[in-house]
C-alpha cells in the first residue's frame, strides 16, 4: 500500500489521485514499474513498520499509517489489546497423530501415555478412540497439570499452547 503526504503531513492512501503541486497523475502500477527512490521522489511511500515485536499476551488491536516527524516519512502505529486466551484456546486442535508427534519429538510421549493408561476408562478411551485433540478440552486440560518436561518442570498453559501450534502445523502424513 502505497501513502503520500497531504499539505498537512497526513498519510493518505493513494489511490491513483493526482500527486505534486503539477496534479500529475500517475498509472496505479507505478509500484511495481518504479524504484523505491523514484517513487518518493514523486511523494509515494511505503508507510515505515511499526516499532518493536508485538508484547506478550497482546494482540493488535488498531492500525493506522501516522506521519513520524523525526524520519518525514509515513509509519505503522499500532495499539494492542490483552490476547483472549480463552476464545484462541477454543479454536486449538491438531490430529491425534500430529499430537503424538510433537509429544514425542518433545520428548514426553511416553510420559502421557504412563498417565493415561494410570486413568479412569474415559481417560483412556479418548485418548485411544479421538481422531482430534482440542485444546481446551478436559483429557488436554488434565494432562496440562500431569504431566512434566523431561526436566521435570511444570509444562504451563503457555507451553500447552505452544505445542498445540507446532502440532497443528507438523506435516506428518
Amino acid at each position: 500500500m502505497k501513502y503520500f503526504l497531504d499539505e498537512d503531513n497526513t498519510p493518505v492512501k493513494w489511490m491513483g489521485q493526482p500527486l505534486g503541486e503539477d496534479g500529475i497523475k500517475y498509472p496505479l502500477n507505478i509500484d511495481k514499474l518504479w524504484s523505491t527512490e523514484d517513487l518518493e521522489g514523486v511523494g509515494l511511500f511505503d508507510a515505515d513498520p511499526a516499532e518493536g515485536d508485538i508484547p506478550a499476551g497482546k494482540q493488535i488491536e488498531t492500525e493506522s499509517v501516522e506521519y513520524n516527524a523525526n524520519t518525514g516519512r509515513p509509519q505503522l502505529v499500532r495499539t494492542y489489546a490483552d490476547v483472549d486466551m480463552t476464545k484462541r484456546r477454543s479454536k486449538m486442535k491438531c490430529s491425534r497423530l500430529q499430537a503424538k508427534a510433537i509429544l514425542h519429538v518433545y520428548d514426553i510421549l511416553d510420559r502421557v501415555e504412563y498417565i493415561v493408561e494410570n486413568s479412569d476408562f474415559v481417560t483412556k478411551l479418548a485418548w485411544k478412540e479421538a481422531s482430534e485433540f482440542r485444546r481446551d478440552s478436559p483429557l488436554i486440560i488434565a494432562l496440562t497439570s500431569a504431566v512434566k518436561w523431561p526436566d521435570g518442570s511444570d509444562i504451563t498453559e503457555e507451553d500447552m499452547d505452544d505445542l498445540f501450534i507446532s502440532a497443528a502445523n507438523l506435516e506428518v502424513a
